[in-house]
């Protein structure tokens, strides 16, 4: 199970671990570069947003994983390979 960001700085935080453009991540997940402008600089996600859905699932495969935490959110990467 992929877990989805439930923010959108915690997409532009996932970016910017992997060095990824907003035209990249877009491709890899199958969305236009709107939709990551978009929900990056949103605050809260919504419930049931795709884009989200499709961005963790993009992720997943490279490393990167989201959590929300009472103190905040975070961005996990791993190299592919490494434990968890």
């Amino acid at each position: 199970m992929t877990t989805r960001p439930d923010y959108g700085r915690q997409i532009a935080a996932a970016r910017a671990v992997l060095r990824l453009s907003m035209d990249g991540l877009a491709k890899h997940a199958g969305l236009h570069r709107q939709s990551i402008f978009y929900n990056e600089r949103r605050g809260r996600l919504p419930r049931y947003a795709h884009a989200a859905d499709r961005v963790a699932e993009a992720l997943a495969p490279m490393g990167v994983t989201f959590e929300t935490r009472p103190d905040g959110f975070a961005v996990i990467y791993r190299e592919t390979g490494e434990p968890a």
